[in-house]
């Protein structure tokens, strides 16, 4: 009986490995500017853009096309605000 119930549960497993996986995949292949990202995530607000070329503000953030994993560890070296 044990057995069995743990079988019925094993496509649940295999579908949440594939949906992080393909979450995975999405962090590190995807690629979008600063801009798009943040409308992706509009509850954070970067008030102070220290992860961001300073010297040339406009292309980091409109221009270059980065992944979700950079534009997060630019997110986290920068000033921001949460939106509750």
């Amino acid at each position: 009986m044990i057995i069995l119930k743990q079988l019925q549960t094993l496509p649940i497993i295999g579908n949440k490995l594939l949906e992080m996986e393909n979450t995975m995949k999405r962090l590190i292949t995807d690629k979008k500017t600063s801009a798009e990202w943040q409308a992706l995530t509009p509850e954070i607000i970067v008030l102070d853009p220290d992860g961001w070329n300073r010297k040339n503000y406009n292309y980091s953030w409109n221009v270059e096309r980065i992944t979700e994993k950079e534009y997060n560890s630019r997110v986290s070296k920068s000033t921001c605000s949460w939106r509750i």
